[in-house]
């Protein structure tokens, strides 16, 4: 049975969705629509992404302890 785009995207309409865009963010929330264009509109949404690291610091050296005593 052949199924359109939007036919096979309507299943997961009320669903939990990870999604990664072009500049490598990612989006984490319950996919509500879409259109043509396939804009999504997600709710209760979250966004993550990577940031880079400090420049000159070693991430060892950033004034973290691990474990105690003194």
């Amino acid at each position: 049975m052949l199924m359109s785009k939007s036919s096979k995207i309507l299943q997961f309409i009320n669903y939990r969705m990870h999604v990664t865009i072009q500049d490598d963010h990612q989006l984490v929330g319950k996919f509500m629509a879409f259109n043509c264009h396939m804009n999504l509109v997600l709710d209760d949404c979250e966004e993550f992404r990577k940031l880079p690291p400090a420049k000159g610091k070693n991430p060892v050296e950033g004034g973290c302890c691990y474990g105690g005593g003194g």
